[in-house]
């Protein structure tokens, strides 16, 4: 549990009072849910730390050198293999980028170190948790907040599925991959 709190805290201040996409739900809640799938998959202390902050460089205003003076050289790391690259989030809608920026993400986890792929598995997991629960109180329309229609979406969870599964650092053998492959399959079939 080193380290939980400070990251926890540090979270927080960074997303601050921002909302989960098309919701009224603190950000916060999914960094929350992203270290507790990580926990219970018995992921090491700095992927659980890494958890916390997977999205703080990407959605803030805070240098990925911050988190490593912060954290660690090792939870800075991680948290860079999280976050797109800088040259692809350009584009101010995401929209015309979506499909290059996915792609970037499914080939750097196809040959990430399993604590890499720990920490994407948990977060994906996370994601796709929270669009079954959204479309079950919205119904289809729900898809309209994304940048990508739902077979891109379906597209991109498959081929991360397959990712995080590949190779010798894969995370097959987790829990949360086999729950990963559920999810997909209850909401795009």
């Amino acid at each position: 549990m080193d380290g939980f709190s400070a990251a926890f805290d540090f979270a927080l201040k960074a997303h601050g009072g921002s909302t989960r996409k098309g919701t009224n739900i603190p950000y916060i809640v999914h960094p929350l849910d992203v270290a507790s799938i990580l926990l219970k998959n018995g992921a090491p202390g700095p992927v659980v730390v890494a958890g916390f902050l997977h999205d703080v460089v990407e959605d803030t205003d805070t240098p990925l050198s911050a988190i490593s003076e912060a954290f660690g050289e090792e939870v800075g790391r991680l948290v860079a293999g999280a976050s797109e690259p800088e040259e692809l989030k350009r584009d101010p809608d995401k929209k015309g980028t979506w499909r290059a920026r996915k792609a970037h993400t499914v080939d750097h986890i196809r040959a990430a170190s399993r604590e890499q792929k720990m920490l994407s598995c948990a977060d994906k997991l996370a994601n796709i948790s929270d669009m079954l629960r959204d479309r079950a109180a919205a119904g289809e329309g729900f898809w309209s907040k994304f940048n990508a229609t739902k077979e891109d979406q379906a597209w991109y969870y498959r081929s991360m599925h397959a990712a995080l599964g590949a190779g010798p650092e894969s995370v097959a053998d987790l829990p949360m991959h086999a729950e990963l492959r559920d999810c997909i399959r209850r909401l795009f079939g």
